[in-house]
């Protein structure tokens, strides 16, 4: 009997991979798959989780502000004032150095020359020790340098930080007028620079986020102002005496 299978017959089915090692490929490559893919879930899932311990821990940040400000107030009777000044109005530092004791650092506001500016050759070297309330851990949306903050308020007439000011020199309701803001360049923690306001000009907040910036008032929630906000409701914001109808819905999320 004799053999119709050819040499090419035989070279062929030789080179042709039976359907168990087609099967076993296919098997490969959709396991290679589901593991690319959990990878990448797995990167994505703990990219959300950094997201939200940072937003709790800004959150948790300005809460402790507005909480600071309110037992400076309870002790003194009055807000700090924005800019510590000497006696020829020279600037010497921020109220963030006059809330340490209210922020749980007592030690380190022991440790400033009150006398001195900020950067006066004793005071610099306190600037690494800058409190974990003013460090900002959106390193994912704004590139912050080392013992800097962009928490801010503003200061001048008609605002909270125009000097001097009590709960009840705020008619306008505490929960209608803005505290703080996170908001502008990055500056050293103790820098004397603050939001200067002015009645007659727009108001520029230069917010760390994408269309928003994120505010507190002394009491309520926090705020979220849009890009978008119409000056008006800006300046009533800003202000804490002017008389002026805020409109629902404009802190947006």
């Amino acid at each position: 009997m004799s053999d119709d299978t050819g040499p090419d017959d035989t070279v062929s089915n030789a080179a042709r991979p039976s359907s168990s090692r087609r099967r076993t490929g296919r098997r490969i490559a959709l396991i290679a798959g589901i593991v690319a893919l959990g990878g990448i879930g797995y990167l994505l899932a703990g990219a959300i989780h950094r997201a939200r311990e940072d937003a709790h821990k800004s959150h948790c940040n300005l809460g402790q502000f507005r909480l600071a400000f309110q037992n400076y107030v309870h002790d003194y009777g009055e807000l700090p004032p924005a800019i510590v000044s000497d006696s020829d109005g020279k600037p010497l530092y921020s109220w963030r150095v006059l809330l340490l004791p209210y922020l749980d650092n007592e030690k380190l506001y022991k440790e400033f020359h009150l006398d001195e500016p900020w950067d006066s050759e004793h005071n610099l070297t306190l600037i690494p020790k800058m409190p974990g309330s003013y460090h900002i851990d959106w390193k994912w949306v704004v590139d912050v340098p080392p013992h800097h903050t962009v928490y801010r308020v503003f200061y001048g007439p008609g605002t909270l930080f125009e000097g001097g000011i009590s709960l009840k020199d705020c008619p306008d309701g505490l929960d209608s007028t803005l505290l703080l803001v996170e908001a502008g360049d990055p500056i050293p923690w103790s820098m004397p620079e603050d939001f200067k306001y002015h009645p007659d000009r727009p108001i520029h907040l230069q917010g760390i986020f994408h269309k928003r910036t994120r505010g507190i008032t002394l009491e309520g929630g926090y705020k979220y102002l849009p890009d978008d906000l119409p000056q008006s409701t800006l300046h009533a914001l800003v202000t804490r005496n002017g008389g002026e109808t805020i409109p629902d819905g404009w802190s947006k999320r």
